[in-house]
């Protein structure tokens, strides 16, 4: 069973508070039941600990993709085409399971015209994760590659991400560095490892060991990303890695 058919199922005997709370009420209903064991709200608990991981993966699973549908209605409409490039990233990108993606899925639909905007998942992810700036760095960069996906960021997406930077803490400074990523030359490169093509030598070896560190997979997961999201940090390690490599041997970095 995957990561959210235990909770929706009634398995993990979890209830959130919060926007969360109201998306996983309105998808389960009664099904929690007695089972369930409540907390006022998601940000009352920190994420440390068995239950305390398991909270921050429920979190972070649904804030996900209730901050998508939002970002996908943001121009009016959610077409069938948007819904089919999500599929494809679940699956692609991902590596969901059947049954996780149809929990995605449904957790997109409820969000897209729930009565929550998106600044409100955003503020419930970043109190939950307010200790962990990795994890909101995470998000914001899965949600930038979210509204890349079908290959331009739409200006009413660009508006939401920086909101999502602001609530995060990180500022348009950090959502900038993750816009950079895209482009095309050494300045990507640059971008990923979060430094200005000015900086010293020592001072992008110095960043790159910090994001190392902060960045390593095993981190990561210890932080409480949930097991269907670790390839995608993963894949962010491998980034730093290249983009090291790609500047250090522009510039004879040894």
């Amino acid at each position: 069973m995957g990561l959210m058919g235990g909770i929706f199922g009634g398995a993990v005997g979890l209830s959130l508070g919060g926007p969360v709370g109201a998306i996983i009420g309105a998808i389960v209903g009664h099904k929690l039941g007695e089972r369930a064991h409540r907390i006022s709200d998601a940000t009352e608990r920190s994420a440390t600990g068995a239950q305390g991981i398991q909270e921050a993966q429920v979190v972070f699973f649904v804030t996900t993709f209730s901050m998508l549908a939002k970002m996908a209605k943001a121009d009016g409409r959610v077409s069938e085409e948007e819904i089919e490039l999500i599929q494809d990233f679940m699956q692609g990108q991902l590596g969901l399971s059947a049954e996780d993606r149809r929990y995605a899925i449904e957790i997109f639909r409820r969000a897209k015209d729930s009565p929550q905007s998106f600044d409100d998942f955003a503020r419930q992810f970043a109190e939950v994760f307010s200790s962990q700036k990795g994890m909101r760095e995470v998000m914001l960069d899965l949600l930038v590659r979210l509204a890349a996906a079908d290959g331009t960021i739409h200006p009413a997406e660009e508006r939401m991400l920086r909101r999502a930077a602001e609530i995060f803490g990180l500022g348009d400074a950090v959502l900038d560095q993750v816009l950079g990523r895209w482009s095309e030359d050494i300045s990507r490169h640059y971008a990923i490892l979060g430094i200005s093509p000015d900086a010293s030598d020592e001072e992008i070896r110095s960043r790159y060991r910090r994001l190392v560190v902060q960045y390593h997979p095993d981190k990561i997961i210890a932080q409480g990303l949930p097991e269907e999201f670790v390839e995608l940090a993963q894949r962010r390690f491998q980034e730093i890695q290249q983009a090291w490599e790609a500047v250090s041997h522009q510039r004879g970095i040894r």
